[in-house]
């Protein structure tokens, strides 16, 4: 199935964004990534995403590990057409954590933890995420990859060796998550996104 068959109108949505990633091929393997993400099936590693996108696999890797794009200015950029269009002065700040499950451990910040999708304990990643809640909508405002211990012990050669494989920012490292939430509501506050409260999971 061609990626252009699938969701109408996802050339207009990644063209607001072309101006934080400068090289065009990295451009077209970023669209081809988030069709991929919203694809049917439950893989979302890069070797079944690239097939079914017909997208070069090792462009897509080179992607996710060494393309340089910015970050900030992305995501503010999402956040600022989000807040024109739905902003409510009586909304909420929704702070809680998302997990992954993971079956292998070759993927960042992958540690064996309680995982609540699965009810136990096992291979998962987690972000602690801010959701925008109003009295007609819900959307996702930001969220961090929660960074385990035990991939911030340069002690430890094992850790190290992770960091490397799979491309770890030196200046990254472990911090508690309500540390992780505070700097998310003060980038919400800091945008200006109105907002009556801040709730979260206890």
């Amino acid at each position: 199935m061609e990626k252009e068959t699938v969701f109408f109108g996802i050339d207009d949505y990644m063209a607001l964004y072309t101006s934080y990633i400068k090289r065009a091929e990295a451009r077209e393997l970023a669209q081809c990534y988030v069709v991929g993400l919203m694809m049917d099936g439950d893989r979302k590693s890069v070797e079944p995403m690239s097939e079914k996108v017909h997208a070069s696999e090792r462009g897509m890797q080179r992607l996710l590990t060494e393309v340089k794009w910015d970050r900030d200015g992305a995501f503010g950029e999402y956040r600022r057409r989000m807040l024109a269009e739905t902003a409510d002065p009586q909304g909420a700040l929704l702070i809680d954590d998302t997990r992954f499950p993971k079956k292998g451990r070759h993927s960042v910040c992958v540690a064996r933890q309680y995982c609540g999708s699965l009810g136990k304990v096992d291979n998962c990643q987690i972000g602690v995420s801010l959701t925008y809640v109003g009295q007609e909508f819900a959307w996702p405002y930001a969220m961090e990859l929660f960074v385990p211990q035990s991939w911030d012990n340069p002690d430890d050669p094992e850790c190290v060796d992770m960091r490397k494989k799979t491309y770890m920012p030196a200046d990254v490292h472990h911090r508690a998550k309500w540390q992780m939430a505070l700097d998310l509501i003060d980038q919400a506050r800091s945008d200006g996104a109105p907002h009556r409260a801040v709730v979260a999971d206890s």
